[in-house]
C-alpha cells in the first residue's frame, strides 16, 4: 500500500477536502478511524504535514462501498 506522502497531487479543479469533511461523509470520527485502520479508505495527499482527501475519491469509495451492499 502505498505511503501518505506517495500519493500523487491531483490535477487542476480537484476538490480537496480536509477530515473533518470526510468524517462527515462518513458517519463520524468513528467511522473515519475504522476505515483508515481497514486501509480502506483511499490516501490522503500531505501538503504541509496536512492531510487532504480528493473528494471525487471519497465520493468514489462510498458509492462503491453501497453497490457492494446490492444498493
Amino acid at each position: 500500500m502505498q505511503n501518505e506522502s506517495e500519493h500523487e497531487m491531483p490535477p487542476v479543479g480537484e476538490r480537496l477536502i480536509r477530515p473533518k469533511e470526510v468524517r462527515k461523509k462518513l458517519g463520524g470520527p468513528s467511522d473515519m478511524w475504522l476505515h483508515r485502520h481497514q486501509r480502506e479508505l483511499p490516501i490522503p495527499i500531505k501538503i504541509s504535514g496536512r492531510r487532504f482527501w480528493i473528494e471525487r475519491e471519497i465520493d468514489q469509495y462510498i458509492a462503491a462501498r453501497a453497490a457492494a451492499r446490492g444498493r
